[in-house]
């Protein structure tokens, strides 16, 4: 309903306007008069006036678009911020109760030696109270006394029961330092025997090019370095990149001795025999061909 008088307001100022302004030029095409055109210029003006203020009125009633997602990002943001502040008292709030491991024993201490009830916990722990005890709710010197024993013991075996589970604690910390000292004595280890050996192996390549370098051509001793197979290179060098030999055949004549063999033994196949990677021959101690499967 409050929107309905703006509305009416912009819009008969509009149609007036229109009308005024209308009625003017059809004035000038047919007659000049000024006192005519004067009082439609002034009833134009009058329109426009209440169009505007119709306009102003029902814009800020409802709002333009940029205002009212203005408004909507204001709520939003309101919102959001109520939501941390909610997340950020249920934190604060956690903190607060959270006891702190290491004020625990304190916390203990301040629990079993805050006893409000001494006839409840005359109860607890079997400790008969007297009817005039009860009567006067006070209790007698030696019930009290046995009701501060009680006590002291449920808190000497809490602190008994706390100090195991410490020194449990502490056990297993030590053997997990433990073992993660074994581990790492044990990759210690583990590099330096692969140190060694990666040392002497270098060591060994370094002997073999020495020996043979005046007996086999410089790109043997290329291919040697590079860890790749060369015709002529001898066994020696070929069982040093390959490793071991396996199913080896050997003839021998009166001018040469022959050997056959394979390296990289792998997995066995689908007929029980076993995969290698390749297959050399060798005459008088060099490779004379080689082929790789």
């Amino acid at each position: 309903m409050k929107y309905i008088v703006p509305f009416s307001k912009t819009v008969f100022g509009a149609v007036f306007l229109f009308s005024f302004v209308f009625a003017g030029g059809a004035l000038m095409l047919e007659q000049f008069n000024i006192v005519a055109l004067l009082i439609l210029a002034i009833g134009a003006f009058i329109s426009f006036k209440v169009m505007m203020s119709g306009w102003r009125s029902y814009t800020a009633l409802t709002g333009t678009y940029a205002e009212r997602k203005k408004k909507a990002d204001l709520v939003a943001e309101k919102i959001r911020a109520k939501g941390e502040l909610r997340v950020m008292r249920s934190k604060t709030k956690a903190a607060k109760t959270k006891i702190d491991p290491e004020n625990k024993k304190d916390a203990l201490d301040k629990r079993l030696k805050g006893f409000k009830d001494d006839f409840a916990d005359c109860q607890k722990f079997g400790i008969k109270v007297g009817f005039l005890e009860a009567l006067t709710n006070k209790l007698r010197p030696g019930t009290a006394d046995a009701l501060a024993s009680a006590r002291q013991a449920e808190l000497d075996q809490l602190k008994k029961k706390e100090q195991e589970q410490q020194k449990e604690r502490e056990e297993r910390k030590r053997q997990r330092d433990e073992k993660r000292e074994i581990r790492y004595r044990r990759m210690q280890e583990k590099e330096e025997k692969e140190k060694r050996r990666l040392q002497a192996q270098a060591r060994k390549k370094e002997a073999l090019i020495e020996q043979f370098e005046n007996e086999v051509d410089t790109s043997v001793i290329s291919s040697f370095k590079e860890g790749e197979a060369c015709i002529g290179m001898p066994i020696e060098m070929m069982d040093f990149m390959l490793g071991a030999k396996f199913e080896k055949k050997e003839s021998a004549s009166a001018s040469k001795t022959q050997l056959r063999c394979k390296y990289g033994r792998g997995e066995k196949n689908q007929r029980g025999n076993y995969t290698y990677k390749l297959e050399a021959v060798f005459e008088n101690g060099f490779l004379r061909s080689y082929k790789q499967l």
